[in-house]
């Protein structure tokens, strides 16, 4: 099912990219930005008419792709939109693999799935159709608010995973410069409402991914600084002032704009609002189906149930390792599947079957097999 989506996907996308004219908006400028960085060669500048780009003030990780799929494959129009294809595919793959994790539902993941593909705000022009910063810049954002999802939940996440969030969080930002922060006022927003803060500090690879971050994109505004002055300058005009405070070169609309947008370009139009009038409803607040198969209970006592749910009570609660206890050898002999094959393959054979977050945790002591 998954792997017929993302082939939905990149046919959908992708079946007319070499047919296209380039766009002559932000895709054009891009696409000269490409073709004189390989003409130049790599360097932290990019330019436009061979003097530096001082208009398009964006860091430089897209025209870096796409000057390597240029050299590549030729000077072509569906190589300069090569990146944002695969960028696109990608950020599918990541929605269908978090719906199937959350839900263990195959109908929940293909609906996920296609709501995302169809959507015009996702694969028409200045997305992924087109050789612009959004849909590479949706990978990235897509990526480190999803893998936040998973570590906000845990007590002590391992230094993997926070460190990749980081690298993210810093790739995002060097794809588009503050927009790639933009969607982590949501979750500061989630992390302050939920009283999760004090998370932050209970393990250092918060800090370090933070600083690693703040080194990369930091990094690369100093160097590209020094190399051409005004750079900074220009940034701040543009991106900490500028289009955040009015409009540019004439693009002003009313206050209503944004909800109008997503109306018009998401599949179901006006549906997009419907999990904000969820979330005032009276549900059942029980475990996600990721949480209730995908962890199993240890000798130390009874984990911890995480996202809208109950910690079940304990002297020393925990959140277990979905890895640890997947990859476990069992007695038979055989090795335990991993990955995406054992979410699987555990989420069809026990969705059914799964009890309420009230029934007691089995102990792996009375039982022959841990479940």
């Amino acid at each position: 099912m998954a792997a017929a989506i993302l082939a939905f996907t990149a046919l959908f996308i992708g079946l007319d990219i070499a047919e296209r004219p380039i766009a002559l908006w932000d895709e054009s400028r891009l696409a000269v930005n490409a073709l004189e960085m390989r003409q130049r060669g790599f360097s932290l500048v990019t330019t436009y008419g061979f003097a530096p780009d001082l208009w398009n003030t964006k860091p430089p990780l897209l025209i870096w792709l796409q000057a390597g799929a240029i050299d590549l494959f030729g000077a072509r129009e569906w190589a300069i939109r090569l990146p944002s294809l695969l960028a696109a595919v990608a950020t599918a793959g990541l929605t269908l693999r978090f719906a199937w994790r959350l839900s263990a539902s195959l109908f929940v993941m293909a609906i996920a799935g296609l709501a995302l593909v169809v959507s015009g705000g996702f694969y028409g022009y200045h997305a992924a159709m087109t050789g612009d910063y959004d849909a590479l810049l949706a990978l990235f954002v897509t990526g480190y608010l999803l893998l936040l999802f998973e570590l906000l939940h845990r007590r002590r996440p391992s230094a993997v995973p926070v460190i990749a969030c980081g690298l993210l969080v810093a790739a995002a930002c060097l794809t588009k410069g503050v927009a790639g922060l933009v969607p982590g006022a949501g979750v500061a927003v989630y992390v302050l409402a939920r009283w999760r803060w004090r998370r932050l500090f209970e393990t250092p690879w918060y800090g370090l991914a933070a600083l690693l971050a703040v080194a990369i994109v930091g990094g690369f505004y100093a160097a590209r600084e020094a190399t051409a002055a005004g750079y900074l300058g220009a940034v701040m005009t543009n991106e900490l002032g500028g289009r955040y405070l009015h409009g540019l070169g004439g693009h002003t609309w009313p206050a209503y704009y944004y909800p109008q947008m997503l109306a018009e370009l998401f599949a179901f139009g006006p549906a997009f609002a419907l999990p904000l009038l969820a979330t005032a409803l009276p549900w059942r607040r029980t475990p996600s189906v990721a949480i209730r198969h995908g962890r199993r209970p240890t000798r130390s006592g009874p984990p911890t149930i995480c996202s809208g749910s109950r910690r079940t009570p304990s002297s020393t609660p925990r959140v277990y390792s979905t890895t640890r206890s997947v990859r476990r050898r069992p007695r038979s002999g055989r090795p335990s599947p991993s990955g995406f094959a054992a979410w699987t393959r555990a989420g069809c054979r026990r969705s059914a079957a799964a009890k309420p977050w009230w029934a007691p945790w089995p102990s792996p002591r009375r039982t022959r097999r841990s479940r």
